[in-house]
């Protein structure tokens, strides 16, 4: 009797062990955008925690691998590869991240979104005789189609220079290094969103650039990081931690001052360190840190509207429905955040109000 039990215990524990074994998979895979370098890095928050290797220390235990992939298509590339089961978790800008949720993938944000896109440039031929920004009428523009520059131009055609981006320009949607080239070679007039590697080389020169102060109504790139509903219903506490190690990671940027060897990721796909810094937001801090909060609702709110009357989005949603904050509440309550974000939670209260005065 007593050895018919022994067995059937065992049984049962060898069971909830296989049980528990299959709760957490083999391998998270990473999806970032890449860059024209085609170099295998990104910056911010998830290029310290790479450089950490945070996720990879948090997960071994388990034995559980990250993979990172870097998309050099950037948004659009990233919703393919998660519409094909391809990668887990991604982070992409405010257009492809609500237009692929729109079209039907199953992602849900599990982080929210740093106050700032930083610098955006608008270059053009160093020989050009585009001397102002309204004389981008119907000339030759080339960004990424189906990204957050996308929307980018878009919005600065209507608010900035008043006119139709698509009807009374003439686009063409390229990826970074063929911008770049395209430019050069005088096959288009300019780029939106250029890098001053071009301006250092002499290619290129600039005419407006786009950040919180001057065109705030475009700036934002309201970006989301996202993993799909199937990888929370099969691994929920894996999606508890990866979340937790990214604000953990924040944290210790917010608490630490990290400019320096932030500017040092920034230059590992190849930008010139002066460029890297020429392009950052003023504030680290206050445009890195990943917050749910109102700010947040409405940029990427105020994306979906935009995306919709510049008719670059069919489906509206409500955005709080594609939030699952789950993961998030419960980590940025363990780690005390409310009150160690205290300061930069005001700062973007404050840029609330700003950002609603500039709709008006």
């Amino acid at each position: 009797m007593n050895s018919r039990i022994y067995r059937s215990f065992f049984a049962v524990a060898a069971l909830a062990l296989a049980v528990h074994a299959a709760d957490v998979p083999k391998v998270i895979r990473l999806g970032w955008v890449g860059n024209k370098y085609n170099k295998a890095f990104t910056g911010g928050i998830v290029g310290y925690a790479q450089e950490t290797q945070a996720w990879e220390k948090e997960f071994a235990k388990d034995g559980i691998k990250i993979e990172w992939s870097f998309f050099t298509g950037t948004g659009p590339a990233i919703n393919e590869a998660i519409a094909n089961g391809e990668i887990d978790i991604a982070s992409t800008g405010d257009l492809p991240s609500t237009s692929g949720h729109s079209n039907g993938l199953p992602t849900r944000v599990i982080v929210g979104g740093g106050a700032s896109g930083g610098t955006r440039y608008i270059l053009v031929s160093v020989n050009s005789t585009i001397r102002k920004p309204a004389d981008l009428k119907g000339k030759r523009i080339t960004f990424q189609k189906g990204t957050y520059a996308h929307l980018g131009w878009d919005r600065y055609a209507r608010d900035v220079l008043h006119f139709d981006g698509e009807k009374e320009a003439k686009v063409y949607s390229l990826i970074g290094g063929d911008q770049d080239v395209a430019l050069a070679s005088g096959s288009v007039d300019a780029i939106y969103g250029g890098g001053l590697d071009l301006v250092d080389r002499g290619v290129a020169r600039i005419i407006d650039s786009v950040k919180d102060d001057n065109h705030p109504t475009v700036a934002w790139n309201a970006g989301s990081t996202y993993t799909t509903q199937k990888f929370i219903d099969k691994y929920p506490d894996v999606v508890y931690r990866w979340v937790k190690v990214y604000l953990k990671v924040a944290d210790e940027i917010e608490r630490n001052d990290k400019k320096d060897l932030l500017r040092r990721l920034g230059t590992k796909d190849g930008t010139a360190l002066k460029n890297v810094i020429a392009a950052e937001p003023e504030d680290y801090r206050y445009a890195n840190l990943p917050i749910f909060d109102e700010l947040y609702r409405v940029g990427v709110d105020r994306a979906i509207k935009d995306e919709i009357s510049l008719k670059l989005l069919r489906h509206p949603f409500v955005v709080t429905e594609w939030w699952d904050r789950t993961f998030y509440d419960r980590a940025f309550a363990e780690l005390g955040l409310g009150e160690k974000w205290k300061a930069v939670i005001a700062q973007r209260t404050e840029r609330l109000k700003t950002l609603q005065a500039a709709y008006k």
